[in-house]
């Protein structure tokens, strides 16, 4: 599970990195967690993209009220074209999620130690994610627009079969992953599993409660 990563950087940076045309104002913050604001990069169109401030926690169209975004702040990698609440948007509404890292936890001799795992050189990744918008059933003018961050087993990274990890996405690959043309399932599952993992680093970190 993913349930927090950091974030620290500006929107100038992000905007750098993302290739946006356009970057609502960002205070960069610490460590982001469940039903934060955070930025998400979208496409506009012809290939354009921009980002926009959602809410971590999918809340499904259909959705009565909030709640259930607290219990969809990941996406199983595995389950996402069979699964009813997320398959109409791995087609249609994929986005990438700005980070700097995510957690992993080691255990030796009995102990845990938590790891930062970041790209080499400490910059910018994309998490893989899909998002929605939300209307309040009792006011239309009510909307929310949420992601989950794509999740995915770890166990090439870690050597541990219960792990998982965000699905990072290739800078290469922004263009693909966020045109919403693409609905063959081999190339989104190719673009999925095509981050080198021996770009990454660990780094020990000491998590707040």
């Amino acid at each position: 599970m993913c349930a927090r990563y950091p974030l620290s950087a500006n929107s100038e940076l992000i905007a750098k990195h993302f290739g946006l045309d356009e970057m609502p104002l960002f205070d960069p913050v610490n460590m982001l967690r469940p039903n934060d604001e955070a930025p998400i990069v979208v496409e506009k169109k012809d290939y354009l993209r921009t980002a926009r401030t959602m809410r971590w926690g999918m809340i499904p169209w259909w959705a009565k009220n909030m709640k259930i975004g607290s219990k969809m702040i990941n996406a199983d990698a595995n389950t996402l074209f069979e699964d009813d609440v997320y398959k109409k948007y791995i087609y249609r509404h994929r986005c990438l999620i700005p980070a700097e890292g995510f957690f992993e936890i080691k255990t030796a001799k009995r102990t845990e130690e938590n790891y930062l795992v970041r790209v080499k050189g400490n910059g910018l990744m994309g998490f893989a994610g899909i998002w929605a918008r939300w209307h309040h059933p009792d006011d239309e003018e009510n909307i929310i627009d949420s992601f989950s961050v794509i999740i995915t087993n770890a166990e090439e990274l870690t050597g541990n079969a219960h792990d998982t990890m965000p699905v990072i996405i290739r800078p290469d690959d922004y263009n693909a992953w966020l045109d919403p043309s693409l609905h063959d399932i081999t190339e989104i599952l190719s673009i999925m599993n095509s981050y080198p993992l021996d770009k990454l680093e660990w780094q020990p970190y000491k998590l707040a409660a």
